[in-house]
């Protein structure tokens, strides 16, 4: 059974099967789409909980295709290596962690092995004429790509722009069209159900072999083949809807990140940002922190231990929409003259390192900033809060002893306050929290279990395919 269906959910399936009847498809795939981007972005996927209900969502684009007469194309089976790989990526944008895990990858890959080229999407800007549905802002990759798109025209990567005339339907027949006349034999999909021209285009079938690299909500989608995973935990809870459904389950240790560039930044001065030298400096970094820091407990706890230890500061690192509103439990609680702002940075690690301990929000938090705290050797701490996703992969990746791998606010906080008092134990904790990312996460250990995944994929499908032969 799916989990609860929530009433954003249950509207845009109604306005879905009301465009349909109008005849337009581009507003019905639209409203699939914003359905998955309130729930992702601010509902604390509430509904998409699991592979069962992306995949729900993924039929619905499904039949809304078929309905117009859509069909996937056979493309036939993978040539011989180096293998034409092509990553589809939702958006390309600097300080985003999809894209730069991108560059990272694509700086890395075996190319005797592989023959990258880069399709960005660009699921999420707004397009011309502008979306009947889907509301984002006017973002496109080519003004937000920033050195990133230098940076993989320097590589020797070819890149493409999905155009962003037309409606989504329009411009996932550009992105199909696009694909098909660069012969991939493997299309990489980074993307999402909230994604629709990805998702358009993987249901169309562009290459051979399609692998949804999932970015924490898996595209489960007719066309995907594969889904990688970078959460155990979550990978054992989809595993057997994706089985149900053909689809091959790819756990992974990690998301990965640069050991390397965290070594090498120089933290941010304690002057720069108005904090004695004695303070314990604590940090929270993300796009969402707003929504996040508002969940539960979280700052009025935060609020608490600061009022109890006035040597306790606190660093906000990222953006978000009425983040002064989000901090009103500090203010209230006489604190709020300890808190320093950062603001978005496109590279945090220069802030975490200026940082005493790394705390990641719950119920829901990031990832990949707690992995980018311990390579910069931040005692990070992190609570495995559910099942979802978003609500425990944090506590995953930290891992044992540091994470708290159950659903306890009271021995978060404990942990939070020891470090508070003993700098002997943050430094401690600290190493042994790098050690483990250089070990476990660092970009090139990633790259290999990437291609070696991609391979198992690509040589299945070519032993399937003369099977049936």
């Amino acid at each position: 059974m799916l989990s609860r269906v929530t009433e954003s959910v249950r509207r845009a399936l109604g306005f879905a099967a009301q465009m349909l009847r109008e005849g337009s498809g581009a507003a019905a795939v639209e409203a699939i789409a914003a359905a998955a981007l309130q729930d992702i972005q601010h509902e604390g996927t509430t509904f998409l909980r699991s592979a069962r209900e992306s995949g729900f969502l993924g039929d619905r684009y499904a039949e809304i295709l078929r309905h117009f007469g859509a069909k996937p194309t056979p493309t036939g089976t993978p040539g011989n290596p180096p293998y034409k790989l092509g990553f589809v990526i939702f958006t390309l944008a600097e300080g985003q962690a999809a894209s730069t895990r991108l560059v990272r990858i694509l700086e890395l890959l075996d190319r005797d092995r592989f023959d990258p080229v880069v399709i960005v999407a660009d699921d999420l800007t707004r397009r011309s004429p502008p979306q009947r549905v889907i509301q984002v802002g006017d973002v496109p990759s080519r003004l937000m790509a920033g050195r990133h798109h230098k940076q993989i025209k320097a590589l020797g990567v070819p890149l493409h722009y999905v155009p962003l005339s037309g409606d989504v339907l329009f411009g996932a027949t550009d992105g199909v069209d696009l694909a098909r006349s660069l012969g991939l034999d493997v299309a990489v999909f980074i993307a999402s159900p909230a994604c629709p021209i990805s998702t358009l285009m993987a249901y169309a079938r562009i290459a051979p072999v399609q692998i949804n690299q999932n970015i924490g909500i898996p595209l489960v989608v007719p066309g995907i083949d594969a889904v990688t995973y970078h959460s155990p935990v979550t990978a054992a809870v989809d595993e057997p809807e994706l089985t149900r459904r053909g689809i091959t389950c790819l756990p992974m240790a990690s998301a990965g990140t640069d050991v390397t560039a965290a070594e090498a930044a120089t933290p941010v001065p304690r002057t720069r940002l108005g904090v004695p030298e004695d303070a314990v400096l604590l940090a929270v970094a993300g796009n969402r922190l707003p929504e996040r820091l508002s969940m539960g407990d979280f700052l009025d706890r935060l609020a608490a231990l600061m009022a109890k230890h006035p040597q306790v500061w606190l660093m906000t690192i990222g953006g978000g929409d009425d983040l002064a509103t989000a901090l009103a439990p500090l203010k209230k609680a006489g604190v709020g003259q300890r808190v320093v702002h950062a603001g978005p940075q496109p590279d945090i690690r220069p802030w975490l390192k200026a940082a005493d301990v790394f705390l990641n929000e719950y119920p829901e938090g990031g990832s990949n900033t707690v992995m980018e705290a311990m390579a910069c050797r931040t005692p990070a701490i992190a609570m495995h809060a559910s099942e979802v996703h978003t609500h425990h992969h944090g506590a995953v990746q930290l891992g044992e002893p540091w994470a708290v791998m159950r659903p306890d606010a009271d021995e978060y906080w404990r942990r939070v306050e020891r470090w508070t008092l003993d700098a002997a134990q943050r430094q401690r904790d600290g190493e042994a929290q790098y050690q483990r990312a250089r070990d476990t996460f660092d970009y090139p250990i990633l790259c290999r279990q990437y291609e070696q995944l991609y391979t198992e994929v690509i040589e299945a499908r070519r032993n399937g395919a003369r099977a049936a032969a």
